[in-house]
């Protein structure tokens, strides 16, 4: 056999080895085209989506000019070949001559037609007129229990020709708030309507045209809105509460994520992503990728604090999101407040899985500024924070507040922004009354360093409203600039809208911050604080005790009394100068002679409704350990003395529910009017059922005697 000879079937073999790599590398080649292409398709779809995006905006641009284009054209049009026209030609000379000296002379200041025009940009045109009330006085009044009377006052002074613009688009505004709180948004409506017809803006103003954006989507007239809001962002561009504005419109999830994610880019920060792009998008699926720290923060360790209750359902929500914070040092402190359901077991799972989360069972619940308190006594970080348990933060917000605290001197906290949201991540208002943002101070983002804790203590024992007093009581001590607000543009958080919460609650409503629980506490924690000015170590409240420093509602304590039972309580205005002797002269009677005693504060409809307890009354409250009663809350006593009568002129929205079979009203005169006493007596039932008997001064002093 010849050696040259090949082998055929060596030769086959080869022959197919090499179509086999060159079939391999066309897969290859292949393979690596459709991943391009798959990108490639990404990338257009996104330029499609933007430009999509760029294209509506340039329509109804285009579409708002050209109609008002046309619609000038014809006016000018009509006026230009009109008699009167012709016939005005020498006046019109005549007035620009005299416009022209005007120029030259300067403002004429006595000139009031001009004053009018220009009231919202004038603080002299913004007061009255001698001693007429204002519609910020009549706003307190209204939202101040005294609605029955201050609304159609409001009203009188929008319909005023004699009020200035200012006052008038005022009343406007704060009866649009009102109608809006009520639910009737088509009354709402028109009076946004007639702020823009009495006083038309020149350049879009934000202010007055998100509360419009609000009313038009509760009315379902998102079409109305769409373009409303188009009009605005071709002249203002893309601000934050445009953005936000466009969020809560749309029905799109789609177009809601884009819209947020305009937000974040704009600001630098990660957009907001799909955790799971085949679930609809809601709080609990969003997610954001987490960029590295550059700014050496992880030597610090942060405390966050949970305070948790019934969130078996949501607590993910929050631990998923600090688990993924840029900052990892992290100490994740659950306190379940002894919930009814499966919170504990929740978080547990939680904790086997991830060392930096750890969990304390309560074994009674006392709300989440006791919560609170109980972590404290384990944090081991050099930062401290909180976290709703059902709230999601933005991978980067920890790192942000750091940073900024790290960064600025003398600078012991940060706190950064929020907006409320339904569960499919649609904004909603921000506060309880119609406002001009959806962007609102995130108060439970509060981050400390742990020297604020060494030196204050910890939270108020309180239902709500416990953040307001220990942020305030921060800054009174530290100062005003000690806590940074940081980045009020960019909402670091989504926290569920729930108005079964506290939050929502009928006596612990957050619009009680303006009649009932929540003024009354913050009036008097500010007194506390105003007290102890000098002597901060007086503002330490222990972390391991129930502390209470100054007057609190029973309804906002931790541990109620079985008993709402008085001896005596004394209603009357104890924020007025005239009979302040009488009402502190009363009250230490009373607390002289009985074991119980409380005092409701009426406030006086001709006077400032705002004002507060007098200094005196609130020293003589707290010596004789007397209650503040509330608005909603039920209560019972032998006797009732109302010891300013002229208040009774005027009867409030809601009070107190008293029962008692014996009521005085106090009179400091010896003989009244009739009439008048008649009007005091129906107003006192109107208000609280009580059905009085007139008493003289001398005669009540003389029942705390017996």
């Amino acid at each position: 056999m010849n050696g040259n000879s090949s082998n055929p079937l060596q030769e086959q073999d080869t022959a197919e080895n090499q179509t086999s790599d060159v079939l391999l590398r066309n897969y290859e080649e292949i393979e690596e085209q459709i991943k391009m292409a798959e990108e490639k398709e990404v990338n257009y779809t996104k330029e499609i989506n933007h430009l999509e995006l760029e294209l509506i905006k340039v329509k109804e641009q285009y579409k708002t000019e050209h109609r008002l284009r046309k619609k000038y054209k014809h006016n000018y049009d009509q006026i230009r070949t009109s008699r009167s026209w012709k016939i005005s030609s020498p006046v019109r000379k005549l007035l620009d001559i005299l416009k022209n000296k005007e120029k030259e002379t300067g403002k004429n200041e006595g000139n009031q037609n001009k004053q009018q025009d220009n009231a919202s940009d004038s603080t002299v045109s913004e007061m009255p007129a001698g001693n007429a009330v204002t519609a910020k006085d009549l706003e307190k009044k209204l939202f101040g229990g005294f609605s029955q009377y201050a609304l159609p006052e409001l009203v009188e002074l929008k319909e005023s020709p004699r009020a200035s613009l200012f006052q008038r688009t005022k009343a406007a505004s704060i009866l649009a708030k009102w109608y809006n709180d009520k639910n009737e948004n088509e009354k709402a409506l028109k009076e946004l309507e007639f702020m823009n017809e009495l006083k038309p803006m020149k350049r879009p103003n934000i202010n007055r045209i998100i509360p419009e954006l609000k009313v038009l989507k509760k009315l379902g007239a998102t079409k109305e809105a769409r373009k409303l809001l188009w009009e605005t962002i071709d002249i203002v561009g893309l601000d934050a509460e445009l953005c936000l504005a466009m969020a809560h419109i749309t029905d799109d999830p789609a177009e809601r994520l884009t819209w947020y994610n305009l937000l974040y880019n704009k600001s630098g920060y990660s957009p907001i992503e799909l955790v799971d792009p085949s679930k609809p998008l809601s709080i609990e699926n969003i997610d954001a990728p987490s960029p590295s720290v550059k700014e050496g923060l992880e030597d610090y360790k942060v405390s966050v604090i949970i305070p948790a209750f019934k969130a078996a359902d949501m607590i993910h929500i929050a631990l998923d999101s600090l688990l993924k914070q840029t900052i990892k040092n992290l100490e994740i402190i659950v306190v379940d407040d002894f919930s009814p359901d499966n919170t504990a077991e929740v978080v547990a799972k939680y904790a086997e899985q991830d060392s930096r989360i750890k969990l304390i069972k309560k074994e009674v619940n006392q709300g989440a500024y006791m919560a609170r308190n109980t972590a404290l006594q384990h944090v081991t970080g050099d930062y401290i924070t909180i976290h709703d348990s059902d709230d999601w933060s933005h991978p980067q917000k920890i790192e942000v507040q750091l940073k900024e605290i790290v960064h600025t001197p003398n600078c012991k906290g940060s706190l950064s922004y929020l907006i409320r949201a339904l569960e499919d991540t649609s904004p909603v208002n921000a506060g309880s009354l119609l406002s001009e943002k959806y962007i609102m101070l995130n108060s439970s983002s509060l981050l400390l360093h742990k020297s604020v804790f060494e030196k204050l203590g910890a939270w108020d024992s309180v239902r709500v409203a416990g953040d307001t007093e220990f942020l305030w009581r921060i800054e009174q001590v530290f100062g005003a600039d000690s806590i940074v607000r940081v980045e009020p543009k960019v909402p670091f958080s989504l926290a569920l809208s729930n108005e079964t919460s506290l939050t929502g609650m009928t006596t612990t409503h957050v619009r009680t911050i303006m009649y009932g629980l929540r003024r009354t506490y913050r009036e008097s924690f500010k007194w506390w604080h105003a007290t102890n000015a000098e002597s901060h170590d007086d503002l330490y409240m222990d972390p391991s005790k129930t502390n209470r420093f100054f007057p609190c509602p029973i309804p906002n304590v931790i541990n109620k009394p079985a008993s709402r039972f008085y001896d005596a309580i004394i209603i009357g205005d104890f924020a007025s100068e005239q009979g302040q002797q009488l009402a502190e002269n009363m009250m230490e009677r009373a607390a002289s002679k009985y074991e119980k005693v409380a005092i409701f504060h009426w406030p006086n409809y001709t006077s400032d409704p705002a004002a507060a307890i007098s200094d005196n009354v609130y020293e003589t409250v707290r010596k004789y350990q007397i209650d503040l009663l509330v608005t909603n809350e039920e209560v019972e006593a032998a006797e009732v003395f109302v010891i300013s009568p002229e208040v009774l002129d005027y009867a409030l929205d809601s009070a107190p529910v008293i029962t008692s079979s014996t009521t005085y009203i106090v009179n400091r005169e010896v003989e009244g009017n009739e009439q008048s006493k008649k009007l005091k007596e129906e107003n006192l039932d109107k208000t609280m059922g009580l059905q009085a008997e007139q008493l003289s001064v001398g005669e009540a002093e003389a029942k705390f005697n017996k």
